[in-house]
């Protein structure tokens, strides 16, 4: 299957899972995130700001914006990256372009990528090796090509696939974090950085 068609197909299956199980989901899932020792040493997290479909964030963000750095990037079309800025406090998030939420533009402040611990990553799909399926534009890719952090993608299960088609541009996570498991997707480079839940 081509990635197109799989990538629809798997929206439409997130979609289509029920608002309370999501919500009970999103609980376990930010649990076994705080477990991981990755997590609990990173000084500075780059986090996604989720959208409806997404596995939540807001939570996250939320709770440790008083103790560690929060970063979230913002969309910039004309060069066709993220641009990556603080985020001290969730009241600085703004409806911005495609209707997600953004730092205000007078409250930016860049983060320099160098500083990053963590990086929590969204998708459309993943399969066990840390191939990731975005949204077909290839934002994250072109970040975490500049980034030496350690990645953590967060999925409901039923995002989870045996394969996902790749090509040598496409970039993985070291782990994975869904509602039932911790996916270790390199054990050779992450096993002694992570707590077993």
């Amino acid at each position: 299957m081509e990635k197109s068609q799989l990538r629809r197909l798997m929206q439409e299956k997130r979609r289509s899972l029920d608002y309370q199980k999501r919500c009970r989901n999103d609980q376990l899932i930010q649990q076994r995130l705080e477990s991981l020792l990755i997590f609990k040493n990173a000084k500075t997290i780059l986090f996604y700001v989720s959208n409806d479909e997404e596995v939540g964030t807001h939570e996250l963000i939320k709770k440790y914006s008083s103790t560690k750095k929060i970063v979230v990037p913002v969309i910039d079309p004309a060069s066709k990256y993220l641009g990556l800025f603080y985020l001290p406090s969730w009241d600085l998030l703004k409806p911005g372009r495609f209707g997600l939420l953004e730092v205000n533009q007078a409250d930016r402040v860049t983060c320099n990528p160098l500083e990053i611990d963590l990086v929590i990553v969204p998708g459309v799909a993943f399969d066990q090796f840390g191939h990731r399926l975005g949204y077909g534009k290839g934002y994250y890719d072109r970040l975490l090509k500049k980034l030496s952090s350690f990645r953590v993608g967060l999925a409901y299960e039923s995002q989870i696939i045996l394969k996902i088609p790749y090509e040598s541009h496409d970039e993985l996570v070291n782990e994975i974090v869904t509602e039932q498991r911790i996916l270790i997707c390199n054990p050779a480079i992450v096993s002694s950085r992570r707590v077993l839940v």
